[in-house]
C-alpha cells in the first residue's frame, strides 16, 4: 500500500451472494466516482518496476517493499543511466561517492553464502573458500567503499527472482576485524535517488534529512513535500530551499 501509494477495498467471500453483488456494486460506483472526479489512477505494474518512478519521486525506501528487475535498474535508480545491463553485481554510486550499489543473492550460490540477519538490520558478505575470502575482506576493507545500497536478490510474491531494496548499510570495520567477516550495519531505509547527470532535472524546491544528518530524499514539487510529510509524520526534518 505504501509503495503504490493506493487504497484496497476488501470484499467478504464468505458472505452470501446477495451481500457480495452488493459489495461489487458500491465497489464500482465509487470507482465511477474516482474517474469522474479525476482521481482515479488504475495500477500500472510496468511503472512500479520502472527506476524512473523513484526518480521522479526523489527517494527510495525498503519499508515500501520495491522490486526491480535487473542489476542496471538498481543503479538507475540512483541516476548511473546505463541503457543496456550490465554483468556485475553492482557499481559505484554516481553522487555519493562514498557509496555502492550491489544486488547481493542470500541464499547459499557456488561458494558466496551471504546472510541478512536481525530483521535485515545486519547483513554479511561470506565466501566458503577461505583464500577467496581473505582476498575480497582484504579489498573491502581497504579499497572500497565502506557504504552499500543494498539489493538482495530473492523470490517475490510474484515467484519471480527479482532485487529488493533493502536500505543503505555501512561496514561495520570493528565487527568484521574480529570475525573475519564482513559484517554490515544498516544506517538507513531510505535514500534519495538521482536523475543521471546528463539528463536536465527539474528544479529542487527542498530536502528531507534523518536525525544523523543524512540526505533521504529530496522533491521537486509542493506536492510531493505535502505528500512525504503525510506518509512520515515528522519522522524526518524536511528543509526548503527557499
Amino acid at each position: 500500500m505504501n509503495a503504490l501509494d493506493c487504497d484496497f477495498i476488501r470484499i467478504d467471500a464468505t458472505q452470501s451472494l446477495e451481500k457480495i453483488h452488493e459489495k461489487i456494486d458500491q465497489v464500482v460506483e465509487k470507482i465511477n466516482l474516482l474517474i469522474k472526479e479525476q482521481w482515479f489512477i488504475p495500477w500500472d505494474l510496468e511503472k512500479e518496476y520502472d527506476p524512473n518512478t523513484y526518480i521522479e519521486q526523489g527517494y527510495i525506501d525498503a519499508d515500501d517493499n520495491v522490486s526491480l528487475r535487473l542489476v542496471a535498474d538498481c543503479c538507475n535508480v540512483f541516476g548511473a543511466g546505463y541503457a543496456h545491463g550490465i554483468q556485475k553485481s553492482g557499481a559505484p554510486h554516481k553522487f555519493e561517492e562514498d557509496t555502492d550499489i550491489k544486488r547481493l543473492k542470500f541464499f547459499p550460490n557456488e561458494t558466496w553464502n551471504n546472510q541478512l540477519l536481525e530483521n535485515e538490520e545486519i547483513f554479511i558478505e561470506y565466501n566458503t573458500i577461505p583464500e577467496e575470502n581473505e582476498a575480497y575482506f582484504q579489498k573491502r576493507m581497504y579499497q572500497l567503499n565502506q557504504k552499500i545500497a543494498l539489493f538482495a536478490y530473492a523470490k517475490t510474491s510474484s515467484e519471480r527472482f527479482e532485487a529488493i531494496f533493502k536500505g543503505l548499510y555501512v561496514l561495520n570495520r570493528e565487527k568484521s576485524k574480529d570475525t573475519g567477516v564482513l559484517t554490515y550495519n544498516r544506517i538507513s531505509t531510505i535514500m534519495p535517488t538521482y536523475y543521471p547527470k546528463d539528463v536536465k532535472q527539474p528544479l529542487r524546491i527542498a530536502e528531507a534529512y534523518n536525525n544523523d544528518g543524512y540526505k533521504v530524499a529530496h522533491f521537486y514539487t509542493e506536492n510531493q513535500v505535502r505528500k512525504f510529510e503525510g506518509k512520515y509524520k515528522k519522522r524526518y526534518k524536511i528543509i526548503s530551499y527557499s
